[in-house]
């Protein structure tokens, strides 16, 4: 795990610096809030039926403010993996019928899920660690994977810790065309809630297989 990674994620936490109360996801931002992920809720669980999901890695969980409106209606095996602890013990005491672990997506190679969803994460890390964590991905036994994007036109580097809206389709990214792309209507439910300057955020589907060897720096 790395150090610096760990810490910086873990102050952002601690200090909800991505907000509080209604719309912060208890602490996990506003993009993890129930009203904001309407539609991610209903394309996650298309993509469950569709694809017959089984077990779901979901990494970062963060605060499991949705998720579990999903997984306690549908016969899932479910795991929760995030870098910052508190979130994980706090999870732990929650949630007694699913399982957490601290992970580091930068450092860190998952085993076998019929599905990871790595959604809110690769926004947040500097263009180095982001092709550390597709790598270990791509290097995963699990068979599909959702990865967050965003409908941008490029892509701006940033320090870990910031946020930029990610187009993982584009450079220096450029992954493959997707088995299937969702748009999670964030700017339209942003305008709704009171926040007009929401991004739209994307939900790319892959086999994980058709990743290998694909992820350059």
């Amino acid at each position: 795990m790395n150090p610096l990674t760990n810490k910086t994620f873990s102050n952002i936490y601690s200090t909800k610096q991505w907000g509080t109360g209604k719309y912060g996801g208890n602490g996990s931002g506003l993009g993890s809030c129930i009203e904001m992920t309407t539609y991610t809720r209903e394309i996650i669980e298309s993509v469950v039926k569709d694809y017959n999901i089984k077990s779901i890695c979901d990494v970062p969980c963060g605060a499991m403010c949705w998720m579990p409106m999903i997984i306690d209606k549908m016969n899932i095996e479910y795991t929760g993996l995030d870098i910052v602890d508190e979130i994980i013990q706090e999870n732990k005491i929650k949630f007694k019928n699913y399982k957490f672990s601290q992970f580091d997506i930068t450092t860190g190679i998952i085993g076998n899920y019929d599905l990871i969803i790595c959604r809110d994460a690769l926004q947040h890390l500097s263009y180095p660690m982001i092709f550390r964590a597709l790598e270990n991905f791509s290097n995963s036994s699990s068979k599909y994977i959702l990865l967050g994007s965003y409908a941008s036109k490029a892509n701006v580097p940033i320090i870990t810790g910031d946020c930029f809206d990610i187009n993982l389709l584009k450079e220096p990214f450029s992954l493959p065309e997707p088995i299937k792309i969702f748009h999670e209507k964030t700017n339209e439910l942003g305008i709704k809630l009171g926040f007009p300057n929401e991004s739209e955020k994307l939900l790319l589907l892959y086999e994980i297989k058709t990743l290998k060897g694909l992820i350059t720096k």
